[in-house]
């Protein structure tokens, strides 16, 4: 092109070609690389929140471990706190005094935990970096410590443990010195036993239960997300449930039930309302830690179990296929293999639904950080309706999920395109959700938006959206040919499809995979994060365990006149073994029960999801593991009970 050197100059011509001319109808973009680093890195998925959701119950048993510890130390000291009293100390002087005794304990322990914090979080690092490598697909995580969360941690730490401890104060020393000094302490977790009655237990049961129904009926329906959320609530709310209901039938039992004990059961349940206290943290303790174990061990998911159906998540597909060059013909016809030299009989019975292919970036599990622009894939909806192919999730208001990829050609105006994704893609990679909408470029660098219009659920089309093949084209005509196949064909011919096709492609750079391995790639990231949070859960276990045998210690030993006076009337060891064994029992019982039935209501939607294996036997073999740990702690502390010299506590006694 010339211009005439005396009608213009080269900077006027410069600026007006640069007002006229856009360049990115050239296919020339420019790109804020830096700033789409640090916006993809920002909103990465925060797995600081995630431990900490998955921990509040963790967190909740810590905390009546604590106040169960310290209760032991004040009760052993009553005596001391009632004398005080008798004295002249005021109660709130005593609680000060107390408070600042065991604020000291707590910052110790806090400088303490947040050492081991710092060692757990490195070995799990290290455990990221080689045996569960997979669910960071290869990336390098390093250890790094940021002074102000570390400081906030264990001041959260800190007050929580103290306002826990301040609970437990309140009580105890707002009893008179007189029976402090007799040595008759009492602690009772919500309120007093002759005013309560468990009245407070059977309306917080109530009320937690109704919550529970009307949060199941709300939000019980609709896409699987809310659904999930709603029954993990109500599975809480039950949780809750259970304790007050505990707690009210330990209050009834204790003071209603005056009919002649005729049995050491009878006996053995009667003695575990004395402490009701003691009694129902023990079956918070276990209940807590049970309900996580199995609230995360059931959404653990078998990506094999059902992978030959079309409404699993490999479609029904039997390979997945990804090209370096288009594929410009139907592989499905027999046209179409010819003119690509694959008229072969083994490839007659193989069926082919062909996706084009826009690059983007990876919004799959396998990519930590927030994906900006997800790849696009253009694909016939007609061709997945027919075969039924995947399952929805969730779809958009108003539409029905057994005509979802119908939706692709839905009109939603002229810069508007429907897009379906993963369920993984679209909530946790892109942070969306059904009807958001995300901006792209075509092109020529017009903007256009996308949609969601419905959610897949766990599929091999993870990380990616999809388009109706006819807006594919319309946005993007420089993509030529298909770049994904998804290829079914009998059992007994995989292996002779997988040779031909990537013999007779290779130059298009064609590589094959099982669609099944695909999916367990794609789920061993999801199952190995359920592995770390299980870790938590077993943790939880661990306080539940400790603070069964604190209690079952503690009882009999405070309990060990009363033990020699039954020895000395004539009752022989093994029918004490046997009263005390059906005493802490049943608050072993009781805790699994809570724990069980909540988290068996929470993971409701998980059981009647395909691939889960929530009826395992690793689980049911956990639950028996803590009834076993329960039995040997309560006969460790039977055996210390009555064992040694009775003499001197039947003196006592």
């Amino acid at each position: 092109m010339r211009y005439q050197s005396n009608t213009t100059t080269v900077p006027k011509l410069a600026e007006s070609l640069l007002k006229t001319v856009n360049p990115a109808s050239v296919g020339l973009f420019f790109q804020p690389v830096r700033q789409s680093g640090v916006k993809a890195g920002g909103g990465s998925t925060d797995f600081g929140g995630l431990f900490l959701g998955l921990s509040m119950f963790l967190i909740i048993s810590a905390l009546i471990l604590t106040s169960l510890i310290f209760v032991f130390g004040v009760e052993k000291r009553s005596g001391q706190i009632g004398m005080l009293l008798a004295v002249g100390f005021s109660p709130n002087l005593l609680r000060r005094l107390l408070l600042v005794e065991s604020g000291a304990l707590a910052v110790l322990g806090a400088i303490v935990g947040s050492a081991a914090a710092l060692l757990y979080t490195k070995i799990m690092i290290y455990g990221l970096a080689t045996a569960w490598q997979s669910a960071i697909a290869g990336s390098t995580i390093r250890f790094y410590v940021r002074p102000a969360t570390l400081f906030a941690g264990a001041s959260a730490a800190i007050i929580v443990s103290l306002i826990a401890i301040w609970l437990t104060l309140r009580r105890q020393v707002s009893r008179p010195a007189r029976e402090l000094l007799a040595g008759n302490p009492e602690w009772q977790f919500f309120g007093s036993k002759r005013v309560s009655k468990g009245r407070i237990g059977l309306a917080i049961a109530i009320i937690a239960s109704v919550g529970a129904v009307v949060l199941l009926v709300i939000l019980g329906k609709g896409d699987s997300s809310a659904v999930s959320g709603a029954f993990f609530g109500a599975g809480a709310l039950l949780l809750i449930a259970g304790l007050g209901f505990t707690h009210a039938l330990l209050k009834i039992v204790a003071g209603s039930w005056n009919r002649t004990i005729a049995s050491l059961a009878g006996l053995g349940l009667r003695n575990s309302t004395r402490r009701s206290g003691r009694s129902l943290a023990v079956v918070g303790l276990l209940a807590c830690g049970i309900f996580l174990v199995i609230a995360v061990g059931a959404n653990r998911h078998n990506p094999l179990a059902d992978a030959h159906k079309r409404d699993s998540g490999t479609g029904g597909f039997a390979l997945f296929g990804q090209s370096s060059i288009g594929i410009l013909h139907d592989l499905s016809s027999r046209e179409g293999r010819r003119s690509m030299s694959l008229d072969d009989p083994s490839l007659e019975d193989m069926q082919v639904v062909q996706l084009r292919v826009r690059d983007g970036d990876d919004a799959s599990c396998f990519n930590l950080n927030r994906a900006q622009s997800p790849q696009l894939l253009g694909v016939q909806p007609e061709k997945l309706q027919e075969r039924g192919s995947f399952s929805f999730s969730g779809v958009i208001e108003g539409a029905a999920s057994n005509d979802a990829w119908n939706l692709l050609n839905s009109d939603l105006g002229s810069d508007v395109v429907p897009a379906v994704g993963d369920y993984a893609t679209v909530i946790w990679a892109l942070g969306k959700s059904v009807g958001d909408q995300l901006q792209y470029s075509d092109d020529k660098g017009n903007s256009f938006k996308l949609q969601i219009v419905g959610l897949l659920k766990n599929s091999i089309l993870q990380g990616s959206l999809l388009i109706s093949q006819d807006e594919f084209i319309k946005r993007f005509p420089s993509e030529e040919g298909y770049r994904m196949l998804l290829i079914d064909c009998p059992k007994q011919k995989i292996d002779a499809v997988t040779d031909k096709l990537s013999f007779g492609l290779k130059d298009l750079g064609l590589d094959l995979m099982p669609a099944a391995q695909r999916l367990v790639e794609f789920s061993s990231v999801e199952n190995t994060y359920l592995s770390i949070f299980q870790l938590l859960g077993g943790l939880g276990l661990i306080l539940g365990s400790v603070g069964l045998g604190l209690v079952v210690l503690r009882n009999v030993l405070d309990r060990r006149g009363e033990l020699a006076m039954l020895r000395a009337v004539g009752f022989d060891k093994i029918t004490l073994r046997k009263m005390i064994f059906h005493e802490h029992s049943g608050l072993m019982l009781g805790g699994l029960a809570c724990g069980v039935i909540a988290a068996l209501v929470a993971v409701g939607p998980v059981l009647k999801s395909p691939g889960a294996q929530t009826a395992s036997f690793s689980l049911l073999l956990t639950i028996v593991a803590i009834g076993l740990s329960g039995m040997i702690w309560i006969w460790i502390a039977a055996n210390l009970a009555l064992g040694g010299e009775m003499l001197d506590a039947l003196r006592s006694e």
